[in-house]
């Protein structure tokens, strides 16, 4: 004869309190009717509210550089002559990274041994063009330009600058970072004095350009005796 095992009202509490007191089918049809009406709740207005964005990384700012072209390679001499050319640019090529920042670009002009006696700022600066290189038409005064002289062009480049329409007081100072620039220098060789027959004109360019060093020279380079 078998012995029936009796359950105490102690004993029910316990197991309830363990169990839970739904069956398994009762929970789940719980749990897809609650999914249900919180998808239902986005029908109305389109779209769910999301309480947390998540944050990308801002993208690195990655500093700007005046690059060697055929044309025109950085340290080059341009040939310029006064009488006859009206007009002076130097086509600036610059890469950078961060192809959907604006760009800046000043000049300034110098003799060797002088102080800086002109200084171009630019208004409208370099736009993006949705590549990493850009090209820049940069003007330079031609009566600016000294006779007979060597002239000294320094370029500088950045994303944006310090006091951008008073460069001649803020010249080539970065507003962002230190790191946010990039420079390049030219050499001017006015030729108005015919240095190539004339000893006396191409002795001025020699001394007024001393500490030129040629790593690369245009196509329209002088020589100068």
């Amino acid at each position: 004869m078998s012995r029936r095992t009796t359950t105490s009202l102690r004993q029910t509490r316990e197991i309830r309190r363990v169990l839970p007191v739904e069956p398994v089918g009762s929970r789940i049809a719980s749990s897809l009717l609650t999914v249900f009406w919180a998808a239902l709740s986005c029908g109305p207005v389109g779209a769910c509210i999301v309480t947390s964005a998540e944050e990308f990384p801002e993208e690195p700012q990655v500093a700007p550089i005046v690059l060697d072209t055929p044309d025109l390679p950085v340290g080059s001499i341009v040939a310029f002559d006064q009488n006859s050319e009206p007009d002076l640019r130097l086509t600036i090529t610059v890469r950078d990274d961060n192809i959907d920042d604006p760009m800046e670009i000043q000049a300034r002009l110098s003799v060797v041994g002088q102080p800086p006696y002109d200084f171009y700022c630019s208004e409208t600066g370099i736009p993006p063009n949705g590549t990493t290189t850009r090209q820049y038409e940069l003007p330079l005064d031609p009566s600016r330009i000294k006779q007979g002289a060597c002239s000294r062009v320094e370029v500088v480049v950045s994303s944006r600058f310090a006091g951008a329409r008073t460069c001649g007081t803020n010249f080539g100072i970065p507003a962002n970072s230190d790191d946010d620039i990039a420079r390049a220098t030219y050499w001017i060789f006015e030729m108005s004095g015919d240095p190539a027959s004339n000893p006396s004109a191409a002795q001025n360019l020699i001394n007024s350009c001393q500490t030129v060093v040629t790593r690369a020279q245009s196509n329209t380079n002088p020589t100068v005796p």
